[in-house]
């Protein structure tokens, strides 16, 4: 998902966290019914990143769809990968987390390296709104 393209958003940091975790909560609610009626579940896991973006119509004569590309966009791919060893969590990266830790509760993991990166990356794996 995109927040803040092509129209930009106010807060969009937080709407996406927040998004993140009303998108894990209908998850629990989804598993629940799927392990009734079939005895499986849906594993997820999201990442989070913000920063420049490009964006536009990408494509060829025969295939043009709007789509988002940039560094800002591979690192939170990297950061949705850390998810793998640890389903259904959200992770966030450190300018996501500078501009939500008034509203969201984080734990921050110990610095890791991602593959495109030189220097290893801090991500905070949301618990969620810290009204709750």
């Amino acid at each position: 998902m995109i927040f803040g393209a092509p129209v930009p958003v106010d807060n969009c940091e937080e709407k996406a966290v927040l998004c993140a975790i009303g998108m894990i909560r209908q998850l629990d609610v989804i598993n629940q019914e799927l392990q009734e009626k079939l005895g499986v579940s849906i594993k997820v896991g999201i990442g989070i990143n913000y920063g420049p973006v490009i964006t536009g119509n990408m494509g060829c004569e025969n295939k043009i769809s709007y789509s988002v590309t940039g560094d800002t966009v591979n690192t939170g791919k990297r950061i949705e990968t850390l998810t793998k060893e640890k389903p259904n969590t959200i992770l966030m990266s450190e300018s996501v987390y500078a501009k939500t830790k008034h509203v969201i509760n984080a734990i921050p993991w110990e610095p890791i390296n991602v593959k495109g990166k030189d220097e290893k990356l801090t991500v905070y794996e949301v618990i969620g709104r810290i009204e709750e």
